[in-house]
């Protein structure tokens, strides 16, 4: 990756029809919005790792039990997204995103309060149902209110865009915390995993701020640039 991925922004770069249009990069709700994207993100896919690493290592959970422990997560998850445009209609996407971040972000908090050794299920299923719920508020909102501040013949690229970091940005995170995590049980594996979800916090708590006092900024700015044209 430190070879190659200099080599494709130079080619990104220089060809005519690249495989990802760099210059979409350079317009401010894009940017913003892409850093918010990489924030959730770091943490967004490596926790659906973390839990089932924890619930099988720590707590000698099956294959199905620790499937079934997850199951908060994509349960709200399903439902919010369901609704998810009759909640931006109501209190727009910008309001949104900041709520889905500020879930996120006591969502991963929540491990640091409540996990401990010893099975203890019901303290800890709400970490997973609110992660599930935040997750949505924040992510599929802010995809869709970024492509209405672009033109539309740009939807593909900024939508690939989106794609690139979030994925970028999930491989780092799981990199990161197999590393934190090792291969062994240590004398006290709650702190040891919550090591984990404190990383998590400080990147879903910076998407928030991104969210809460940037990202409104630049799109307030943009929205009157295109009033204007």
């Amino acid at each position: 990756a430190v070879v190659l991925f200099p080599l494709l922004v130079l080619r990104c770069r220089r060809h005519p029809a690249p495989l990802l249009n760099l210059e979409v990069f350079t317009l401010p709700p894009v940017a913003v919005a892409n850093v918010a994207n990489m924030l959730l993100n770091f943490a967004g896919l490596a926790t659906w790792l973390v839990w089932p690493l924890y619930f099988s290592r720590i707590w000698g959970l099956s294959k199905l039990e620790t499937g079934m422990a997850l199951l908060p997560g994509p349960i709200l998850s399903g439902i919010v997204t369901a609704s998810g445009g009759r909640l931006t209609e109501r209190f727009g996407h910008e309001r949104l995103v900041r709520y889905g971040a500020a879930i996120s972000t006591v969502a991963v908090i929540w491990p640091l309060v409540f996990l401990r050794d010893e099975r203890h299920y019901l303290w800890i299923a709400p970490a997973m149902g609110l992660f599930g719920m935040g997750w949505s508020l924040t992510q599929p909102p802010l995809n869709a209110g970024v492509l209405q501040r672009v033109s539309s013949d740009l939807y593909g690229e900024v939508n690939a865009s989106f794609n690139t970091v979030r994925n970028i940005a999930g491989a780092l995170g799981i990199a990161v915390a197999v590393t934190m995590i090792g291969k062994g049980t240590p004398a006290h594996p709650a702190a040891h995993y919550n090591r984990v979800f404190a990383v998590f916090a400080v990147s879903v708590a910076l998407c928030w701020a991104v969210l809460a006092f940037v990202y409104p900024r630049v799109s307030a700015s943009t929205r009157a640039k295109q009033a204007a044209a």
